[in-house]
C-alpha cells in the first residue's frame, strides 16, 4: 500500500466533490462486476482532480451512486447512510464496515441519496480495498459538521484497526514524519 498518498486524509479528511460524470446504469453495466476500466470513473477522477478533491458520482436519477473505485458513507444524527446496492460494487470492505456498525450498535440505512443529503451530513467517509476507511473533510466546498475524521468515522477506523491487526492511519502518516 502507498501509505504516504492517504496519510493526511486519515488525519484530517479529504475533501469530494459531486462530478458531473454519471454512474453508468445497472442496465448497462452490472454494478457488481469489478470492472477497472469505467471511462466514467477516470473522467470523474480527472474532474475531481481539477479540484484537488475525491470524485463523489450520481446515478442518472440524481441519486449517490459510488466513487471512482470506493464506496461513500455518510453520518447523519448518528446514523449512516450509504446508497444502495443497486448501483454500486458491494464488495467485501463495504459489507464488512457495514457488519462493523451493527458490531458498535450503529445504525446503517441503505437509501437513496441526494446531493443535499451530503450536504447536510455531520460526517462522511470513503471505503475500499486501498484505502480501507478514509475520513472525508468536505463535500463541494461544505465542511463536515462533526470533522474529519468524524466520531462514527473514528470508532470505525479503530475497530478495523483492532480487527486486522494493523493500523494503516498510522502506518499512513509514519510514512510521512519520518517515524
Amino acid at each position: 500500500m502507498d501509505y504516504a498518498r492517504y496519510a493526511h486524509g486519515y488525519r484530517e479528511g479529504v475533501p469530494s466533490v459531486v462530478t458531473g460524470v454519471r454512474r453508468i446504469p445497472p442496465e448497462c453495466l452490472e454494478p457488481r462486476a469489478k470492472v477497472g476500466n469505467k471511462m466514467n470513473h477516470v473522467q470523474a477522477d480527472f474532474q475531481a482532480a481539477e479540484a484537488g478533491a475525491w470524485p463523489i458520482m450520481l446515478d442518472i436519477h440524481g441519486f449517490v451512486a459510488e466513487g471512482s473505485g470506493y464506496n461513500c458513507f455518510f453520518v447523519r444524527d448518528g446514523e449512516i447512510l450509504t446508497p444502495t446496492d443497486h448501483n454500486c460494487l458491494v464488495g467485501v470492505t463495504r459489507t464488512h464496515v457495514i457488519d462493523m456498525a451493527k458490531e458498535l450498535g450503529i445504525p446503517v440505512r441503505e437509501t437513496n441519496l441526494t446531493r443535499y443529503d451530503l450536504l447536510i451530513s455531520d460526517e462522511a467517509f470513503h471505503t475500499g480495498n486501498s484505502i480501507c476507511i478514509l475520513p472525508v473533510s468536505s463535500v463541494d466546498g461544505t465542511r463536515m459538521a462533526h470533522g474529519a475524521p468524524g466520531p462514527v468515522t473514528r470508532r470505525l477506523m479503530d475497530l478495523w484497526a483492532s480487527q486486522v491487526g494493523c493500523d494503516w492511519a498510522a502506518k499512513s502518516l509514519a510514512a510521512i514524519e519520518g517515524c
